[in-house]
């Protein structure tokens, strides 16, 4: 009896279940979502596309192919964040190490540093002649501000580091909740998404294009993400 019982459950469970994800297909086609592969929070769609999935301990990989664009993604905290411009450089270097020195300058105490170190915004950063500054071997200038205090930061950047930072096309946008990030250069394309109010921990996507016309792929993508508004 208790057999008999587990079954019609389970068969109640699956119709539903069912019937959810066939309502939820309807609604998206009729929404304009027709083609469209959900990442999370995030989105893109290309008309006729498909997507491979292979999942991971904290996120997922795969790849997206249409008659026009091969893309392989990665859904996950690591995601990879493309070429880095002058500004991403400093701040991951900031929060690994400079942070230490910085708030050192500004009388904090160290035992806090650590924890106050992503509370830090960067003001300005600029180029400037070697030996002008306190660190006579420094190339660039960061202005940093943690509350009322404002104080600069100094680092030296080699020449191939800049010309790496020139190479790339990069830019960045603002679409609803999603920061944007776009580049291209002679030897990857592709883009980076994270929630506006994303943390570490918070899955982020990234594509990158293997084959295709890059600017239509990057305005499917804007699209895309202009539909969950």
């Amino acid at each position: 009896m208790q057999s008999k019982t587990n079954m019609t459950d389970l068969k109640i469970k699956t119709i539903i279940l069912c019937t959810i994800i066939m309502t939820y297909a309807c609604a998206t086609t009729k929404n304009g979502f027709k083609d469209c592969h959900k990442f999370g929070s995030f989105l893109y769609c290309e008309k006729n596309s498909t997507k491979k999935t292979s999942l991971g301990i904290d996120g997922e990989t795969g790849a997206i192919q249409s008659s026009t664009h091969t893309i392989n993604y990665d859904f996950s905290a690591q995601a990879y964040v493309g070429p880095q411009t002058c500004e991403e450089y400093f701040m991951q270097t900031f929060r690994s190490y400079h942070y230490l020195n910085y708030f050192d300058t500004i009388h904090i105490d160290k035992k806090v540093q650590k924890l106050f170190r992503d509370s830090v915004k960067l003001v300005s950063l600029k180029e400037i002649p070697i030996g002008t500054a306190k660190c006579k071997s420094c190339n660039f200038e960061a202005m940093m501000q943690f509350k009322q205090f404002v104080s600069p930061v100094y680092f030296f950047a080699t020449s191939a580091l800049q010309e790496q930072w020139a190479s790339s096309k990069i830019k960045f946008d603002t679409i609803h909740n999603f920061v944007l990030k776009t580049y291209q250069n002679d030897k990857e394309r592709g883009a980076y998404i994270k929630e506006l109010k994303s943390n570490k921990l918070s899955k982020k996507l990234a594509f990158t294009l293997t084959s295709g016309d890059f600017d239509s792929f990057i305005a499917n993508l804007k699209t895309s993400l202009q539909k969950l508004e």
